[in-house]
């Protein structure tokens, strides 16, 4: 479970309209970005069951996400290899799964979805129903599915990346805003990047089989499990 969890971001959209496997494109102008959101669940009633602000910062060799004492950073060499770690703010600790580890779990991440949330080859599979103006930017908007199953994109190519993703189904919504854009990173941001890691624990995703009853790593395991149950009943993000 803990191996499936880390790639919550990848997963948000392609797990609800299934993941397109395109070509290794680079985000739109491929440019710096440091993005906020707000993601708000609410049940069937409407009500509020989840509220929190989630972040991203991209670079050319580098995406972090963030949220909730959470974050990942996934980092890509000239070679094009791609590794990752899982930094646990209050557990100070740090998971590390090398691009060996990667590969041996059957996990090829596409760099562009990983850097846009949404896969933009995704979107050509949803209908498009107009534009938006989201932050001083045109935002083109996308829909797909019928019923209480339906999902919304409003999408800002000028910087690859959602001003909105709303997903919609029979247990509730789960809503993602883009509510502040900047070229680098604030300094009060929530991000790995700004925390002191220098006296976290490091794992090894390859030793996390010999660490199974280590009670960071159960704690850690638990919470992925929360995790995935809210990807399979309602949408979900950390």
């Amino acid at each position: 479970m803990i191996e499936k969890a880390f790639v919550l971001l990848w997963m948000v959209v392609s797990f609800a309209v299934g993941a397109a496997h395109a070509q290794n494109q680079e985000p739109a102008r491929d440019k710096p970005v440091a993005a906020r959101y707000e993601t708000v669940g609410v049940d069937r009633a409407g009500r509020i069951t989840r509220k929190s602000d989630w972040y991203l910062v991209r670079t050319a060799s580098r995406i972090e996400t963030a949220g909730e004492g959470r974050a990942e950073v996934w980092e890509r060499s000239e070679r094009g290899d791609v590794s990752m770690r899982r930094v646990f703010r209050d557990d100070q600790f740090i998971l590390e799964y090398h691009t060996g580890d990667l590969r041996a779990m059957s996990i090829h991440p596409e760099w562009r979805a990983l850097g846009s949330i949404v896969d933009p080859e995704v979107l050509p599979k949803f209908s498009r129903t107009g534009s938006r103006k989201a932050l001083g930017q045109t935002a083109q908007v996308y829909r797909s599915g019928t019923g209480r199953d339906r999902i919304e994109v409003w999408w800002i190519e000028e910087i690859g990346l959602p001003a909105l993703v709303k997903r919609t189904g029979e247990l509730g919504a789960y809503k993602m805003r883009l509510v502040e854009i900047r070229e680098s990173a604030p300094s009060d941001w929530p991000l790995a990047s700004h925390w002191r890691t220098e006296a976290f624990r490091i794992v090894d995703a390859a030793d996390l089989g010999d660490l199974e009853h280590d009670p960071v790593v159960k704690r850690i395991t638990r919470g992925d499990a929360a995790r995935q149950v809210g990807l399979t009943q309602a949408p979900a993000h950390d």
